[in-house]
């Protein structure tokens, strides 16, 4: 991994998501996840679920750590089909499609 790539990482983690930095260090697996592929598009998500103040199941709501860890497949049953009135706008977000929620659908 580039140094570039490290601190990219590093730096959405900390300063956008607020991961801190303890969690980080606990969790040093996180920082080899691609950020444009992979924690952009979920984090698109997670703050359009909140926007929408819309949450999964009690016992399927995540952490930060757990929402960027879960395989795609459950990634996106869990939290984008699941959503039946939201899928198709949350499936757009996460794909970049559409930037964010806007209370428009």
């Amino acid at each position: 991994m580039s140094e570039e790539r490290l601190k990219c990482a590093m730096d959405f983690l900390v300063n956008i998501v607020g991961l801190p930095l303890t969690d980080l260090v606990k969790r040093p697996y996180l920082i080899a996840y691609s950020v444009e592929t992979r924690m952009i598009p979920r984090y698109r998500v997670m703050e359009a679920l909140k926007s929408m103040h819309v949450q999964a199941p009690r016992k399927r709501r995540a952490s930060s750590v757990q929402f960027f860890t879960l395989p795609e497949k459950r990634f996106l049953e869990t939290y984008v089909y699941s959503n039946a009135e939201s899928s198709t706008l949350l499936l757009d977000i996460y794909h970049g499609r559409k930037e964010s929620w806007k209370g428009d659908h």
